[in-house]
């Protein structure tokens, strides 16, 4: 929890500096809360986890402070 509390305040450095981001975070409660003040969308993406290529549907989340198309 500290690691994305540290990030969440970096990128919020960002924004109240006048830069755009984009930046891609796991979808938790956690990271909505974090970011729920920027543009947030949810994605689905396959991960390939273990030597056992083993595949996981696993929901991530497109952030940014600009408008997405």
């Amino acid at each position: 929890h500290a690691d994305q509390r540290a990030l969440a305040e970096s990128v919020h450095g960002l924004h109240s500096s006048g830069a755009k981001f984009m930046m891609t975070n796991a979808d938790t409660p956690d990271v909505r809360a974090l970011y729920g003040t920027f543009n947030v969308t949810p994605l689905a993406v396959t991960r390939w986890v273990s030597c056992q290529a083993r595949r996981y549907k696993v929901g991530e989340l497109v952030i940014t402070n600009y408008p997405r198309r």
